[in-house]
């Protein structure tokens, strides 16, 4: 039994996820399994994963009908055979002790079932190395334990965190959806897509903690491909989706309940920014104010929303 199962779900991504696998294979430490859900891909994935990986015995590769990747995760997770499940994206890259650094935070906190390092955003690698480096918002964050109160705000983990398999999850709880008490698996609605990682930790950390790790283990390709960049108006829908979902299902005291409605909509007043529209914009950051107050991350957002995205990046062009 490996101690790191390792779930990639992957969708045409080709001549990213070579760069992927590589990186977890190179891991200090190796006790680990790979197991690979494409997602229906209709690129040559199968057939790079067989030329260059086919001989691994790490690394289980499995196709299923297009489902979107909250179903991969959950055919993932009853494939897994490890006592700890790691989700990994198929465009991103693991640091050489990104598993270590887990297993030693694990065997000091056996209790915890729930972790996460930090990770920085890069452009592109070039002669092994990665370009163009930037902080991710988690990485502000101090090491130790949080609960639900982080995640309300948002998803900082993307989908890059590790959960106890057993006996944490067993086959009984994968099929549930309420909260509390057992992990529920990932929504694997279509209308979710992109939100069902942020859904999947509100609706699990509500009676647990997950624990930061301080050192940043992962970096993120950030690309114009990946799923918070691709579409702003649906990124939008999506979010206020999952967040009327949340408000409904899982049981929030009315602070709480603030606080997910107030960051949801400044979340989409910040998409609204990103797609130049000035209405929504300040429609959103209104909302927000009304639920959350004037906080400086609100403030700060303002002035952009109404210059625009388009006139700063004029501005910034100008001054270059």
């Amino acid at each position: 039994m490996p101690f790191f199962s390792i779930i990639i779900p992957t969708y045409n991504r080709s001549h990213l996820i070579g760069e992927t696998i590589s990186s977890i294979i190179k891991q200090d430490f190796q006790d680990f399994e790979i197991i690979i859900i494409d997602d229906g891909s209709t690129d040559n994935t199968q057939q790079i994963i067989k030329q260059q990986f086919g001989n691994d015995p790490k690394i289980n590769y499995l196709r299923q009908k297009n489902a979107e990747r909250g179903a991969a995760r959950n055919n993932g997770i009853e494939k897994a055979k490890g006592c700890y499940i790691i989700f990994f994206d198929s465009d991103d890259l693991m640091k050489p002790d990104h598993l270590q650094v887990l297993y030693d935070t694990i065997k000091g906190y056996p209790e915890a079932n729930f972790f996460a390092t930090k990770y920085e955003f890069f452009r592109s690698v070039v002669s092994g190395h990665a370009r163009s480096l930037q902080i991710s918002t988690v990485s502000r964050l101090q090491e130790g334990f949080y609960d639900i109160d982080l995640v309300l705000k948002g998803n900082p983990f993307a989908c890059h965190f590790c959960i106890k398999k057993d006996p944490f999850i067993s086959p009984l709880h994968l099929g549930g959806e309420g909260v509390g008490g057992e992990v529920n698996r990932f929504h694997e609605d279509r209308k979710y897509a992109i939100m069902e990682d942020w859904m999947f930790l509100v609706k699990n950390l509500i009676h647990d903690k997950i624990y930061i790790i301080g050192r940043s283990t992962i970096l993120v390709r950030d690309h114009l491909a990946r799923s918070m960049r691709s579409d702003n108006q649906m990124i939008i829908q999506k979010r206020l989706l999952a967040t009327d979902w949340i408000n409904k299902n899982v049981p929030l005291v009315p602070k709480q309940i603030s606080t997910l409605k107030g960051y949801s909509f400044y979340f989409c007043a910040i998409h609204s920014y990103l797609d130049n529209d000035l209405k929504n914009g300040l429609k959103f950051w209104w909302k927000a104010v009304n639920e959350i107050g004037l906080r400086k991350e609100l403030l700060m957002l303002l002035p952009k929303i109404l210059i625009g995205k388009k006139l700063i990046e004029a501005l910034k062009n100008d001054r270059n």
